[in-house]
């Protein structure tokens, strides 16, 4: 029984021994001296043993959950069953009964798989996985029922990624070919049906059947008569008779266990079956069941039979010590056919164990299946002096192996050393000088051994400003050494370079500065390529970057500047957009704060080398090194998708009729609605962008899992289902009978469209755009990425927070757009609105879960104050004097210095031109945009004890600046669903007030001035109006008949007319409850112009001059019928100018001439 098949890793160290009870003392004495000799496993019985394992599983085999679990492979070695009920597995051998293995027997020659995953599955039926995992280098071992003695174990050397390590041979395979062209065969043509008796097994006696050489057959005149042996031309005693033959060809192995691989390579027609010792190995144009006389299904062209198919045989458990019967039924398409062709090609490879078994490396892994010939443990390199950055002069560089017998070669191109015959790599003689940027490749070479680890080490000469070069924030240095170009955003190929990070050290006095001087703190080879769409062609790029290990695509995870551990991250950059350089680490550690996770990010400064030594514009600026949105536990922590289910579970057919959650491939998915390849559509959800699993865009990392036709299947249906349900009106499905929430994780929908909402993201939901799914989970709406083009950006479109929920010109729109509907139909809006408070939502209870969550966290996350610190958390960083370069003495400095593009403030900068006008801007954007949004809204209620522990008797004042309120005192929602007032809330008498402080016929003090002695004086609440003339407000004149005359109340045209352009006007009102003003409206009629003004405060103002003077006439005029309809003010934005006791509004109205 197989349990598994997987690629593998590799151990080191030849070594053989005897199984021992390791608490005999005597018998340890012998196991020592034996290994000393024979270093690496333990081994008394034949069977059964530890014949291979992985302990640095990346991709050699995947589990039934699609992770890379270490393994451990089981071998029965004997000629019979094998029961391993009650034996046991362990790392540890103070613990020998560490895992029990359940009932599961092997058949002789047979493997088990079991992960060593800490999974503790032990299903008999089901794939095995133990309670524990594998180190690199630690014990492992079999042990008998009686929990003491140890039947199979290794103490292995250090272990390599994906290298398996075992019991094997050390040496070249030895080949064979029993079976091809003129090997002899034995055939019988039934004529009637030979009976019961299996004529395929090894034991059938076919004394009575012909012989003849391969190939066997028959053709008239074509291809075939070359290729039939000596009496293989059986027309004569087959054609006519039946359209079936029978075959068989012994094949002589002397110890099954020896062989690694069986192929056979087969030309056939029309039809034939194959069998090895009467089980079968291959069908083809056969019917099913096969009789004695069968046909064959379909014909098999002469050209397709003269090229053989090729078959890797499963000969696992089917193989005996001496005679095997290789065996087949050849088949027609009628016993007349005008020709037919068997010829069979067999070839076995066996391992050479002239030398016995030793403990050995296997380059490619075999689970499940006999080891490959293996090699030994690999010779080292030390380099003397490892990679660093100089100024002068030169570096001496020695390269030494602790294996004298070891050959030492290196390359400076940036290729993997050969010791290829022919085109062998230099090879090391002596200490290397090196006196201008290099780049060091070496590696030990040992006959019959594992290669070497590849050793790379880069000297980085640099030039006099990069060596002067300081900064308070990381210095991240990337150099490709002369070898190219990065290549363009959307290429499929990445460019090999080293990447250097040098982190701030402490200068003294507690001044922390990175220079490029000091050792490198993280040194990795990488592949980058430009990263972006509309930015992609930027002087100052995006950089897409892929930590490698030795191998070019070949993905290692690294821990830069305290980040999780991973291997791809992006250089981003700040150019044309966003010139506070903080838009995306701002609004990502926002999303982070409210319990989203976005990528993480650190600002640094960037150096790019692609010439030859480091220095003047290879210097970059300021950039953030940040996550990049993909698959990991520390970032998207979706479930790994496993390919060999989705493959096997489906065929070529699609989900068929697995259930929406089924537990298999339900997840993880993350894609993406944005340009790029390749894509996939749902109906009624539009088109997206794969990004786990992959598309096809990178085939050249070895490792890359490729979306498949299932799995796309799948994630549509899923797609079109929640859709179905978005799309009907009580939300639920009529197929599935589940509510969209049954698909979607609502809220985090709520938080994605908050955040691009508040940001004004023009770019929202059309483009980087991300969705992402768990395994048995719901979809869930983000991360957010890409942020430069919102909060005031120099995009433009994104200017006005306070005037309107979308961006201008072709900016997403904010409650629905077809362009992704989805979000806009789980808010409850249809087509393209400005929504709330003028178009109403068709679900309101998701829409009031949006506006609690925005009030909430405008409490909180969302705060002036926390927005205010979060963009100096980053923005401080960008503004510290270095003191080295008084021209460019911070990073921001440096960075506008660098590239032609500077800063220039905005509209909330108070003037100021430069970056840091830039930062001022940008936070009074913030809180425009956040008080406009809290407008659109009814106010929360406000209490005037917060909640917690109160002493009994304590009165509560709830504050409702407007409507009627409701409440509850048993944890419930006041409000009922859809909309309306809940059974239990009661009603809250108190609540908002709306009062007239000045009604329409108010009485008015007025005042027509000669001179401007008065100044503003007049506006203030305590100046004296006693002697300015008392009247009735509607105060003017008009023509006889004229539209405004119902408006007047007192005409003053005698005493302004050709006087002056303008009057002042004073009413005065008391009010006591200043403290408790939610809102005001100003109601104005005014022919033509006017400046109001609340206790000496200006409130509004329309056709006025500015400034204006004691004498000034409107600067526009007003047509009667806008007069009457009136204007109406919000002094939402003056509220702190009411008092309690006396309050003056003060008017100066102006006619547009003097003799209006």
């Amino acid at each position: 029984m197989t349990a598994l098949r997987p690629i593998v890793d590799f151990l080191s160290s030849p070594s053989f021994s005897f199984k021992t009870n390791i608490w005999i003392s005597k018998i340890l004495v012998y196991s020592v001296l034996l290994l000393v000799t024979y270093p690496g496993f333990l081994q008394l019985h034949a069977a059964p043993r530890i014949s291979e394992f992985v302990a640095l599983n990346t991709r050699s085999l995947i589990d039934e959950d699609g992770d890379s679990s270490d393994w451990i492979e089981i071998e029965n070695t004997d000629d019979s069953d094998v029961s391993l009920e009650g034996w046991y597995l362990t790392d540890d051998p103070k613990d020998l009964a560490k895992w029990t293995i359940p009932e599961v027997t092997l058949r002789p020659n047979d493997f088990l798989i079991i992960f060593a995953s800490k999974k503790n599955r032990v299903e008999p039926t089901g794939i095995l996985h133990t309670n524990f995992t594998l180190q690199p280098d630690e014990f492992i071992g079999l042990v008998e029922p009686d929990g003491r003695t140890i039947a199979s174990s290794f103490d292995p050397p250090p272990q390599f990624e994906d290298i398996s390590y075992g019991i094997g041979t050390v040496g070249a395979s030895i080949v064979t070919v029993p079976v091809d062209q003129g090997v002899n065969a034995k055939y019988f043509v039934p004529a009637i049906d030979p009976g019961p008796e299996d004529w395929r097994v090894a034991g059938y006696n076919d004394s009575a059947w012909s012989s003849a050489a391969l190939a066997l057959g028959w053709d008239t005149s074509g291809p075939y008569l070359d290729l039939l042996g000596s009496d293989g031309n059986l027309s004569s005693v087959a054609k006519g008779v039946n359209a079936s033959i029978f075959v068989r060809i012994p094949i002589t192995i002397d110890d099954p266990s020896a062989v690694q691989r069986m192929v056979l390579d087969l030309n056939w027609e029309d039809g034939v079956v194959g069998y090895l010792n009467g089980e079968q190995i291959l069908s083809e144009n056969a019917p099913n069941p096969i009789a004695w006389n069968s046909r064959a299904t379909s014909s098999h062209t002469d050209s397709l039979a003269v090229v053989p198919d090729t078959y890797e045989l499963d000969f696992t458990g089917k193989l005996v010590s001496g005679t095997n019967i290789l065996a087949f039924q050849v088949m027609n398409t009628s016993p007349n056919g005008s020709d037919l062709l068997l010829l069979p090609k067999l070839t076995v490879v066996s391992k050479d164990a002239t030398n016995g078994d030793v403990a050995a490396f296997f380059e490619e892994p075999t689970p499940g299946t006999p080891n490959s010939p293996g090699k030994l443990a690999p010779a080292y390199v030390t380099v003397d002096t490892p990679t660093r950055t100089f100024t002068s002069g030169s570096i001496s560089v020695g390269l030494t192996s602790e294996n004298t017998n070891a050959t030492i070669r290196y390359t400076t191109d940036g290729s993997i050393p050969t010791n290829d015959l022919g085109s062998a790599s230099p090879e090391y003689t002596g200490s290397l000088t090196i006196t201008d940027n290099t780049l060091l490749r070496t590696r030990a070479f040992l006959p019959g051994a594992l290669a070497g680890p590849i050793e790379t080490h880069a000297y980085f000469r640099l030039e006099s400003d990069a060596a002067e070069f300081t900064s308070n924030l990381p210095t991240i240095l990337i150099d490709n050494f002369g070898r190219g170009n990065i290549p363009s955003a959307g290429a499929t190929n990445r460019l090999p370079m080293m990447m250097a990070i040098f982190e701030p050290k402490d200068i003294g006095g507690g001044v922390m500065r990175s220079s490029m001087l000091n050792p490198p703190d993280l040194v990795t080879r990488m592949g980058s390529r430009k990263r972006g769409s509309s930015s992609g062609g930027w002087p100052k790029n995006h950089f897409s970057v892929e930590a490698w290990t030795e191998n070019d695509y070949e993905e290692k995870d690294i821990k830069p500047l305290g980040f999780g551990a991973d291997n791809d991250w992006i250089l981003g950059s700040f150019y044309q957009f966003d010139r506070a350089l903080i838009r995306n680490p701002f609004i990502y550690d926002v999303s982070r704060q409210i319990g989203r996770y976005a990528a993480r990010t650190q600002h640094v400064e960037l150096w790019n080398n692609l010439r030859n030594n480091v220095g003047g514009n290879d210097y970059f600026g300021v950039y953030t090194l940040g996550e990049r949105l993909d698959r990991g536990k520390s970032r998207i922590d979706v479930d790994r998708l496993n390919p060999t289910i989705l493959e096997n579970n489906f065929g070529n057919g699609g989900p068929g009729n697995l259930a929406p959650f089924d537990a298999q491939i339900s997840g993880g998915y993350i894609f993406k609605r944005d340009r790029g390849n390749p894509t996939f559509s749902s109906s009624g959800m539009g088109s997206f962008v794969y990004v786990y699993p992959g598309g096809a865009s990178d085939r050249n990392r070895p490792d890359d899992f490729f979306i498949n036709r299932n799995e796309t299947a799948w994630l549509t249906k899923y797609l079109e289902e929640a859709d179905d349900a978005l799309d009907a009106a009580d939300g639920i499905n009529p197929e599935t009978g589940l509510h969209f929430s049954d698909y979607i994780d609502v809220d985090s929908f709520i938080d994605h469209i908050m955040l691009n909402n508040f940001a004004m993201n023009v770019d929202w939901g059309r483009l980087s755009a991300f969705l992402h799914k768990p395994r048995g989970g719901k979809l869930v709406g983000g991360p957010i990425w890409d942020f430069d083009r919102n909060m005031g950006s120099e995009d433009g479109r994104d200017r006005t927070p306070d005037r309107q929920w979308n961006g201008t010109g072709d900016s997403s729109r904010t409650w629905y757009d077809s362009r992704y509907p989805y979000y806009g139909k789980v808010m409850g809006y249809r087509r393209n609105t400005q929504g709330p408070p003028t178009a109403q939502s068709s679900r309101p209870d998701v829409m009031q879960r949006w506006i609690d969550r925005w009030f909430s966290l405008r409490k909180s996350v969302l705060s002036i104050e926390n927005l205010n610190a979060t963009v100096d958390k980053y923005a401080s960083p960008l503004n510290v004097e270095s003191g080295n370069d008084p021209s460019r003495p911070t990073p921001q400095d440096r960075n506008f210095a660098r590239w032609n593009v500077a800063p220039n403030g905005g509209t909330y900068s108070g003037g100021d031109r430069g970056w840091t006008g830039e930062i001022t801007h940008m936070k009074g954007w913030l809180k425009r945009r956040a008080e406009w949004i809290d407008a659109q809204f009814p106010s929360q209620p406000e209490f005037s004890v917060a909640s917690g522990s109160v002493p009994i008797g304590s009165n509560l004042i709830m504050n409702f600046p407007e409507g009627q309120a409701y409440y509850t005192t048993d944890g419930s929602d006041p409000r009922a669903p859809g909309g309306g007032v809940s059974a239990t809330a009661k009603r809250f008498d108190g609540g908002a007030i709306d009062s007239t402080l000045l009604a329409v016929d108010s009485p008015v003090s007025y005042f027509i001035p000669t001179d401007g002695s008065l100044g503003l004086t007049w506006t203030q609440a305590n100046f004296d109006s006693s002697k300015w003339t008392q009247a009735a407000s509607g105060v003017g004149w008009e023509s006889a008949g004229g539209t405004l005359e119902p408006l007047i109340a007192t005409n003053i045209s005698t005493q302004l007319k050709g006087v002056n352009g303008g009057a002042y006007f004073r009413w005065e009102f008391d009010f006591n409850n200043a403290g408790a003003v939610n809102g005001g409206t100003l109601n104005v009629q005014s022919d033509d112009g006017f400046i109001a003004y609340l206790n000496g405060v200006e409130i509004a103002s329309a056709n006025a001059p500015d400034p204006a003077a004691w004498n000034s006439t409107a600067s526009g005029s007003t047509t009667d019928r806008n007069v009457v309809e009136g204007r109406q003010i919000d002094l939402a934005a003056s509220l702190d100018s009411f008092r309690n006791g006396k309050n003056v509004l003060a008017i100066h109205a102006m006619n547009s001439t003097l003799n209006g």
